[in-house]
């Protein structure tokens, strides 16, 4: 099973925001691998996500002043758990950013 979870935000200002969005990624841990490069540069492309909301400056849009990232690893499931303020997968951005517009939306039938 594939699943997303975010944490959303209407602003007054800035209209709909992602504040957390969480993936889950397959993990494999090579022992023979110490090299912290290619971690750097995987995390790398949610810290600095193209498909990012634009610099917002309001207190209620962010959840820190500077980037947040959290991962959580499950050895035993061998999954990866990243959360980040963005996802540079664009198409699932896409959704997300939809389905908060989609749940501000009231319908009233008469």
């Amino acid at each position: 099973m594939n699943a997303s979870c975010a944490l959303q935000h209407f602003c007054d200002i800035h209209g709909p925001q992602i504040l957390l969005c969480t993936e889950a990624r397959i993990y494999v841990q090579d022992v023979n691998d110490n090299d912290d490069e290619d971690l750097k540069t995987f995390y790398s492309q949610y810290i600095k996500s193209e498909n990012s909301q634009g610099k917002v400056e309001c207190k209620s849009c962010t959840l820190s002043s500077d980037n947040v990232l959290v991962s959580s690893i499950d050895s035993l499931n061998h999954m990866l758990y990243i959360s980040s303020p963005s996802t540079p997968n664009q198409e699932l951005f896409k959704d997300i950013r939809n389905a908060c517009v989609r749940s501000l939306n009231v319908e009233v039938c008469y």
